[in-house]
C-alpha cells in the first residue's frame, strides 16, 4: 500500500496566513507528506532578505504610491540549499537585494513537505519538470533558468518569467519547497512597487529593466485558453506519483489554521519585524 501525501487546499488565504505558510513547518507540526496549495485573497507584494541584514523598508511599506497593495515582510528561513545560485542568470541573492512578489488570487502557490530530510533540491527539481512537462504536451515552450521557469512571448518573442520556487531543509529533519505558478501577472503594481523602491534606495532583486513586463508575465497573457484547474489538478498528481505516494485531501485542524493566523497577525502588527526586519519577538530563530 502506498504511503499517502496529505493535500491541502487552503483556496484565498488572508494577509495573516499568507505572511506565514514560508515558516508553516515551524508553526504546525507536520509530520507527514503534504501539499498545501493557496493563493492570496487580494494584491499583495511580500518582500524578504537575508537574516540579520536589518534594511528599513517602512517608506517603501507605507508608500502612498501603493495604497491599493498590502505590502508586507516575510520571514523566510535562510539556510544552505535555500535555491540554487547561477551567477550566469544573475540568480546570486546579495545581502543588500530584497525579494519580492507580486500575488493575486491569479497566482497559485504550492509548498511541499516531506520527512526525507535530504530531497528538497530533489523536489524543487522534479516540480518545475513536472511543470515543464505539463506546459510542453499544451505545445507551450519553456525553459528552466536557475530557481525560475520562463515561456517566449508570441508577441515580442522574448522569454519571461512565470514560475519561481525556492527550497530548504524543514523543521522535523524533513525536507521543504516552494512554487509559485503565475496566471496573469499584475504588471503596473509590480512596476510601481519598482519605481519606489528606487526611489527610496531599496534594492530589488532580479531584472534590471525599466518595464518588469519585458521579463516576467502570466500565462493567460500569452495562453489565455490554458485551463487552469486541469494544469494544477495534474501538477499534484504527477507530483504524488513522482514519490509513491496516493493523495489524500484534507483540510487544517481549527487550530493549526489559528496558530498560523495569530503568527501572521503579530508578524503583520509588528513594527521592528515590518520595517526593519528585527525577529527578536518570533520564539525560535535558531533556523536563521
Amino acid at each position: 500500500m502506498k504511503n499517502i501525501i496529505r493535500y491541502i487546499d487552503l483556496k484565498n488565504v488572508s494577509p495573516e496566513v499568507f505572511s506565514t505558510m514560508w515558516e508553516v513547518d515551524f508553526i504546525i507540526d507536520i509530520q507527514v507528506p503534504t501539499i498545501f496549495q493557496y493563493t492570496s485573497d487580494r494584491v499583495l507584494c511580500h518582500l524578504w532578505e537575508p537574516p540579520r541584514v536589518y534594511t528599513n523598508i517602512s517608506s517603501l511599506l507605507l508608500s502612498k504610491e501603493l495604497l491599493d497593495v498590502y505590502m508586507m515582510r516575510c520571514y523566510a528561513p535562510f539556510t544552505n540549499g535555500f535555491f540554487p545560485v547561477n551567477r550566469n542568470a544573475s540568480l546570486v541573492f546579495e545581502s543588500s537585494e530584497f525579494g519580492y512578489y507580486i500575488e493575486t488570487p491569479d497566482v497559485t502557490n504550492w509548498i511541499i513537505l516531506h520527512p526525507d530530510n535530504n530531497i528538497h533540491r530533489k523536489m524543487d527539481s522534479i516540480s518545475h519538470s513536472i511543470l515543464q512537462d505539463i506546459f510542453k504536451e499544451k505545445n507551450i515552450k519553456t525553459k528552466y533558468v536557475g530557481n525560475d521557469l520562463f515561456l517566449r512571448d508570441k508577441i515580442d518573442n522574448q522569454w519571461k518569467k512565470f514560475v519561481g520556487s525556492l527550497y530548504r531543509p524543514a523543521k522535523n529533519n524533513s525536507s521543504y519547497s516552494d512554487i509559485a505558478l503565475t496566471w496573469k501577472f499584475d504588471v503596473d503594481v509590480a512596476n510601481r512597487v519598482r519605481k519606489v523602491a528606487d526611489d527610496e534606495n531599496i534594492k530589488l532583486k532580479k531584472f534590471k529593466v525599466e518595464d518588469i513586463g519585458s521579463r516576467v508575465t502570466g500565462v493567460f497573457s500569452v495562453y489565455p485558453t490554458v485551463n487552469r484547474e486541469e494544469v494544477e489538478l495534474e501538477f499534484i498528481n504527477r507530483f504524488s506519483n513522482s514519490f509513491d505516494l496516493t493523495i489524500k485531501s484534507d483540510t487544517l485542524l481549527k487550530e493549526e489554521y489559528d496558530l498560523l493566523f495569530d503568527m501572521g497577525n503579530r508578524r503583520l502588527e509588528d513594527i521592528n519585524w515590518q520595517h526593519k526586519g528585527i525577529n527578536d519577538n518570533f520564539g525560535d530563530s535558531s533556523y536563521e
